[in-house]
């Protein structure tokens, strides 16, 4: 059967059965001893059901308030960035038709911006528009890539894996929240280098995966 599908809706079939960036952290949820603990598995599960259905519609998300927000003042967050940074060459790529970058044939993520010619890409945007403003208080007291790795781990692994993705050497992490008086204090940015150690873990636990997820998909025990 084939479906009309939306740009919304293309951005999600693309992303149905994949591992994807906003959710990598899932895959470093250990339990006893093991690679993967509850977390992780529900996740694999999850994308294995995934693979073995038929992309039917974009799931209803939008309904949820946090997502709801974030949407609405993404545009507004990217230019303040602009303005601020003087990047006027970032495009922002976080449109009514989303781009997904593919990992390989089961992984990927989505950029909000992007920075760059062609396939190679110099500078990388992560946005984020917290609906609650003390969270964004929080961003704007860290220093660096390791407090917001210790802040918020899966936001850092999101950025990480739009840094293998694009092999950019670097990434913007922005927290805006235009509702502080003072404007100087509407925007956390931090600046993202590759960390090799978590990349070579990352690409360790996502290969695994896969082989959980296929084995989930082939009926066999994907943890034995």
């Amino acid at each position: 059967m084939m479906f009309d599908l939306d740009s919304k809706d293309r951005w999600a079939q693309d992303r149905w059965g994949r591992f994807t960036a906003s959710e990598m952290h899932k895959l470093f949820s250990k339990g006893n001893g093991k690679m993967f603990g509850a977390g992780a598995k529900t996740y694999i599960r999850k994308k294995a059901i995934e693979k073995m259905t038929v992309f039917w519609e974009n799931p209803k998300l939008e309904f949820v308030k946090p997502l709801l927000w974030g949407r609405r003042y993404e545009q507004p967050a990217f230019e303040h960035y602009v303005r601020m940074t003087g990047n006027i060459d970032m495009r922002y790529m976080g449109t009514e038709a989303p781009l997904f970058l593919s990992w390989g044939e089961d992984a990927g993520g989505s950029p909000d911006g992007i920075l760059g010619e062609g396939e190679v890409i110099h500078l990388g945007l992560e946005l984020k528009n917290p609906l609650d403003s003390s969270v964004h208080w929080d961003f704007l007291q860290l220093k660096d890539q390791w407090d917001l790795k210790e802040y918020a781990f899966d936001y850092y692994v999101q950025a990480q894996t739009l840094l293998k993705i694009t092999n950019a050497p670097l990434w913007h992490f922005v927290s805006h929240d235009e509702r502080y008086k003072e404007i100087r204090k509407r925007m956390a940015l931090i600046e993202i280098k590759p960390d090799l150690p978590l990349l070579r873990e990352l690409e360790v636990r996502k290969a695994q995966a896969i082989v959980c997820r296929d084995r989930i998909i082939s009926g066999e025990d994907p943890w034995e």
